[in-house]
């Protein structure tokens, strides 16, 4: 295991794309009242891929140590070539909030002033995301494909004293997150001071 070639055998890759666009309206409804309603929306994507050559120690470690003599041949349960783990992950994001705003300021008879502020709110939010997780075996990156391994017909394997399958991360899922929030604030001020 050398860690220098160990950097040059291998190839990870990731891009980012993130759009976002928002818009809002504000309403004086009367003397010292005003409504906000704000609305955001977003999406994006995130492709990693952590590409292990066949040079790497990591691939070679996976294909020999399931590799198996039988009558005198050497099965290779690991396909040659190259590995690639591969995340794909998508989300959208709806955000909605109304606010109304009140300020009220006077003085009183003996010269002091009050000052009362306050806001009253609700806030939606829904996130999707959906997440792909898989590796591919035998691939090599100039020609960008390879294959998946049947997880179930997977064979399990008994090196000395452990049980083991070979490593096949694979997965897809959506997950989905809602949520309505209120909120309220309010400040009293007296003379400019307290």
């Amino acid at each position: 295991y050398n860690q220098w070639q160990e950097v040059h055998a291998s190839d990870n890759t990731s891009r980012i794309i993130d759009y976002r666009a928002s818009t809002g309206l504000k309403y004086k409804i009367a003397q010292g009242f005003t409504f906000n309603l704000l609305y955001q929306f977003n999406k994006g994507r995130r492709e990693e891929e952590a590409h292990m050559s066949e040079q790497t120690y990591f691939t070679r470690h996976l294909f020999n140590k399931f590799s198996q003599l039988s009558g005198g041949e050497v099965i290779h349960n690991v396909p040659q070539g190259g590995i690639a783990d591969r995340l794909n992950e998508e989300y959208r994001a709806h955000n909605a909030r109304a606010q109304l705003n009140s300020t009220h300021a006077w003085q009183d008879k003996t010269d002091k002033f009050h000052n009362l502020t306050a806001l009253v709110g609700l806030e939606v939010r829904d996130i999707t995301v959906e997440t792909n997780i898989s590796r591919l075996f035998n691939y090599y990156k100039g020609v960008n494909q390879g294959r998946r391994l049947d997880s179930t017909t997977f064979p399990v394997f008994y090196p000395p004293q452990i049980r083991e399958s070979i490593e096949n991360p694979f997965r897809d899922r959506e997950l989905v997150d809602r949520y309505i929030s209120y909120y309220f604030s309010g400040n009293y001020t007296f003379d400019k001071r307290y």
